[in-house]
């Protein structure tokens, strides 16, 4: 009896998992696309600001306190997905900030990035979006993840921990209070291009900005979104993201 349970559960488990793995990568080929060309419209803070949820609030106050300039919010959508961010800059510091919220029809996420753009064409940011990336790894972009640290100027320092090891004499590109999107517009094309050479979306971009997902992509994403996957990927950044700060504390005190 016992054995009959157990087979009759690991059939389950195994018939569940095919379905997931065969039917999600075609829905998401379908119906997702990658954003490419993005040109982002202000939305006024105060009006912006009342529609945010605690941690968000939390965030926004953090970075002032921190001698952080608020520079403006915006809104982005993706599908069923929705993004309300705000930027921020520390002049002396010549560092970025973005306090984030993305909402689906299944959860809701808040989350900080601190990040800084060098001469070189590289970025370095860090983060503690509970979520991990579905895009992989980059080599112009370093990411490093910390969904255990809510505290903005623990996160401030780890960067700058971080930047002391991977970026230590890299001339830093200053920032352009005029034009607050730039950065973010800029980003999101190059990470579109770099999906592109990888093959994991199609060279065209239509008439919204948008690339269509090649089968290739699209199951690399439903692999880094759909469980165990999005559990996988997310344990294994956290710890290199912890690996990372570990050997830059290291470089520090010994050097």
């Amino acid at each position: 009896m016992a054995q009959t349970i157990l087979l009759i559960f690991v059939i389950t488990c195994v018939g569940t998992a095919i379905m997931v793995y065969t039917l999600g990568p075609l829905v998401i080929w379908i119906t997702q696309k990658i954003p490419t060309i993005v040109k982002f419209t202000p939305v006024p803070g105060s009006d912006f600001l009342l529609n945010r949820n605690a941690k968000f609030y939390h965030y926004h106050d953090s970075l002032l306190e921190s001698g952080f300039t608020y520079l403006n919010s915006s809104e982005f959508s993706v599908g069923a997905g929705k993004s309300f961010f705000s930027l921020y800059v520390h002049y002396g510091l010549q560092i970025a900030a973005m306090v984030a919220t993305v909402k689906s029809l299944h959860m809701e996420i808040s989350y900080i990035e601190i990040s800084q753009r060098y001469k070189d064409g590289t970025s370095l940011s860090v983060y503690n979006s509970n979520q991990p990336s579905v895009y992989p790894l980059m080599d112009f972009k370093l990411e490093f993840r910390y969904p255990k640290i809510f505290d903005v100027g623990e996160l401030i320092d780890i960067h700058q921990r971080l930047r002391d090891k991977y970026k230590k004499g890299i001339p830093v590109i200053a920032y352009d209070k005029s034009d607050a999107f730039s950065d973010a517009e800029s980003s999101i094309f190059e990470e579109s291009e770099e999906l592109c050479k990888r093959g994991i979306c199609h060279q065209e971009i239509d008439s919204n900005g948008m690339r269509k997902l090649t089968l290739k992509g699209a199951y690399m994403m439903s692999y880094r979104c759909i469980f165990p996957g999005t559990m996988i990927c997310s344990y294994l950044g956290e710890k290199r993201s912890l690996k990372a700060l570990e050997d830059a504390c290291f470089f520090r005190t010994k050097f």
